[in-house]
């Protein structure tokens, strides 16, 4: 049963996400029963698999401690059974683990291990990915499912900011697009630094390339779409991202980026992140066929254009003070070999949010030797952040060719 239910690390297909807990619990009854008859139950590969098993639930875990793609009710956390698990387990260091994610367990040298052992996760057979800062219950998560033709998301710091499908919608030439294929993973990446996801879903002559990039000390996500076609066209984009519960979103009133909140009991609002459309100018005129609006408990973000390629990159900042900061964002010159590089070949942004500052870049048409504010790189894809000097330090750079060794690392 084991075997349908989660890879040899442990992670549970996305079905299986809602019953990791009761598996748990189960596997613990079991384990005490044969206790009872002289049987030790959890040893050899079951005992693996169970260890596997506790160190997905502590990385599926809530700030809450509730568990993330699953049960979120007031039922879905029993110190005791954390114990339980823990008294089970045969490795030592998910002990220390359980002290950070669930408040139970060691607490000595957490730091260690920690530096050994990240936070994040990704399972190409599972269809599950995890974007984790670290270990503590109010680090940032974002946890991205791509089955049964979608994607969806949980994304939380201290408290849950989206929590729903992240659709997608693909008109050419006035007539809806349906893919021929699932989304699949083109690329896994995941240092002390970032953890990076891109998925890749087909229609007849395009694809859809979908970027989600955690850099975990800045605690700032950024997600993309990239449409790549065969041939020139007229597109409509549409991407929506469902607000968690008791989350609204404040669009600015001149500029085109917004904040989330939440309202405590007493009715006192507070930021808890900005939400910045790299893609748009930053100021709201002169109107353009593209934006970033609040429908019903949804951001949509669309635009309409003509050609081949386009991006739509939205920047999160996840520090809650940090987002009700000041805030600008350009798009920069790329060139290659002493010329202007359009939109549909690769694009840069700049983006600024009180001193702190990063860059992003992607290439839309064949990866090239282009240059952009000082950078001289062949790359898909990069993202860096300004130090305090004013000098980019790399947070990713995928080049072509090391999208399969990524990827193989997901699998």
């Amino acid at each position: 049963i084991l075997e349908a239910y989660c890879d040899t690390d442990g992670i549970p297909t996305v079905a299986g996400l809602e019953t990791l807990r009761p598996i748990l619990a189960c596997l613990v009854r079991a384990a005490h029963a044969a206790e009872a008859i002289g049987i030790e139950l959890l040893v050899h590969e079951l005992g693996g698999l169970f260890d596997g098993l506790v160190e997905q639930a502590l990385r599926l875990s809530a700030n809450d401690r509730t568990a993330l793609g699953g049960d979120r009710g007031p039922f879905g956390w029993s110190k005791r059974l954390a114990r339980q698990l823990l008294d089970r387990v045969g490795d030592d260091e998910l002990r220390l683990l359980a002290y950070r994610a669930w408040g139970v367990g060691r607490r000595e040298a957490t730091s260690y291990v920690e530096s050994l052992r990240s936070a994040s996760t990704a399972s190409a057979w599972a269809e599950t990915s995890l974007l984790r800062s670290d270990w503590s219950r109010k680090g940032a998560k974002l946890l991205l499912t791509h089955a049964d033709g979608k994607v969806s998301m949980e994304l939380e710091t201290t408290v849950a900011l989206l929590s729903g499908e992240w659709t997608l919608r693909l008109d050419r030439n006035g007539r809806r697009l349906k893919p021929i294929d699932d989304w699949s993973v083109v690329c896994w990446h995941d240092d002390d630094g970032v953890a990076y996801l891109e998925l890749e879903l087909e229609f007849e002559g395009a694809k859809i390339q979908r970027q989600a990039l955690l850099a975990k000390e800045d605690r700032v996500l950024f997600l993309a779409d990239a449409l790549l076609a065969d041939d020139p066209a007229s597109w409509d984009y549409r991407a929506t991202l469902s607000l968690a519960s008791g989350t609204e979103f404040a669009p600015a009133v001149e500029t085109r980026e917004g904040t989330l909140t939440r309202s405590d009991n007493s009715g006192e609002t507070t930021t808890v992140a900005a939400v910045v459309p790299l893609g748009l100018p930053e100021w709201r005129r002169p109107a353009t066929d593209a934006g970033l609006e609040r429908s019903d408990r949804e951001l949509v973000s669309f635009a309409h254009f003509e050609g081949r390629r386009a991006y739509f990159p939205l920047f999160l900042d996840l520090k809650g003070a940090r987002a009700s900061s000041p805030l600008t964002w350009r798009r920069l010159t790329v060139g290659e070999q002493l010329r202007i590089c359009d939109a549909e070949t690769a694009v840069a942004y700049r983006v600024q949010v009180g001193w702190e500052q990063w860059i992003f870049y992607r290439s839309l048409a064949e990866a090239a030797n282009r240059t952009f504010f000082g950078q001289n790189l062949v790359a898909d894809f990069f993202a860096g952040q300004f130090d305090a000097e004013g000098i980019v330090n790399d947070l990713l750079s995928i080049e072509e060719g090391n999208e399969d060794e990524a990827e193989d690392a997901a699998e």
